[in-house]
């Protein structure tokens, strides 16, 4: 059975290439804990709710022996969804010479849903590898607009950068990330400048971004409910991360899924990978085997880490410390693994 997909890119959601499968494998080699999830995740994603999130994160909270401290309710801004949940490392963490490492974490949710409360996990998670986790709430649609959602994760980010001082974090680890439509609010803040200057600050502070399963060419929009979320005469492709590519973009991590039915990988993350390094800019891209588009970015959490090696390269990506002297590129090999993902 298949129905539409309602985050796809580039696609009107009726090809079979970019449809959900509804019905899904048992996957073998994983607890109960995460077969639960597995069902769940399936269920929630289907019915357009965020529970399998939600419920992912009280189970990491209820794994996690030993966790740090979760400062929540942080104001970034005046308004209502101008708020934050900052993740500290637990006191089992020895602390690195020059500080913390910080990671700002946008969630998806098609600009139109989704709230840091259901992206606990990332939080608890990156911070029991010894981050601090900002993960922060934005406006969504219909409330804003493009570009709403930008001025405040531009909001978000200043915010967190001049807290540095207060979480003991070193000011050369300072990372953006995000998942979905978060990774897409990433990738504009360090690709183009003009978002953070206004609220007073730089993609220079950024030793890089993080983007797991990212729109970044879905120009023009498509999808009848995206179409909203972008309207207005004068935005034109200058909305897509790919239109803001320069040698001095801060080093980009591509991670993709490759049963991803939402967002297309090779149109969306490879095709922003070739034209950064084309520019001269750092960029990795990699596929984690055996993911779909939600469960790339639940494999952060203890019960499924083991499924993929997401956890270890995010924190690859986040000891980074500045700017690389040269310009590197991860490539996929391009084979896909034969196994049913968690799910999509």
């Amino acid at each position: 059975m298949f129905r539409k997909c309602v985050v796809c890119i580039r696609c009107p959601g009726s090809c079979v290439q970019h449809r959900m499968r509804t019905d899904h494998a048992p996957v073998a080699g994983l607890g109960g804990l995460a077969l639960n999830l597995l069902r769940l995740g399936c269920r929630a994603r289907r019915q357009g709710g965020a529970s399998a999130l939600a419920e992912l994160s009280r189970h990491t909270l209820a794994a996690q022996g030993r966790l740090g401290t979760c400062w929540s309710e942080q104001a970034y801004g005046p308004l209502a969804r101008h708020r934050a949940d900052v993740y500290m490392p637990p006191p089992t963490c020895p602390r690195p010479a020059r500080g913390w490492p910080v990671v700002v974490f946008f969630h998806g949710g098609s600009w139109q849903s989704g709230s840091r409360h259901e992206h606990a996990f990332v939080g608890w998670s990156l911070a029991a590898q010894g981050a601090v986790v900002v993960v922060a709430d934005y406006r969504l649609h219909p409330e804003v607009t493009y570009p709403g959602f930008l001025e405040d994760s531009a909001l978000a980010v200043v915010w967190a950068r001049r807290q540095l001082p207060h979480w003991d974090a070193d000011p050369n680890r300072f990372h953006l990330m995000g998942h979905s439509a978060g990774a897409y609010n990433a990738a504009m803040l360090a690709l183009d400048a003009r978002w953070l200057e206004a609220q007073g600050g730089t993609p220079a502070w950024l030793a890089g971004w993080i983007g797991l399963a990212g729109p970044y060419n879905f120009w023009p929009v498509t999808v009848p409910e995206l179409k909203p979320v972008f309207a207005g005469a004068d935005i034109g492709a200058d909305c897509q991360p790919v239109a803001h590519v320069h040698r001095e973009a801060p080093p980009s991590w591509l991670l993709t899924a490759p049963h991803d039915r939402w967002v297309s990988p090779d149109l969306n993350s490879r095709a922003l990978h070739r034209r950064l390094i084309a520019a001269g800019a750092h960029s990795d891209w990699l596929t984690m085997p055996r993911t779909g588009h939600i469960s790339l970015l639940a494999c952060l959490a203890p019960p499924l880490q083991g499924w993929a090696p997401v956890m270890p390269r995010v924190w690859q990506a986040l000891q980074a410390q500045g700017w690389p002297n040269a310009q590197t590129s991860t490539v996929n090999s391009g084979s896909q693994p034969s196994v049913s993902p968690l799910w999509e």
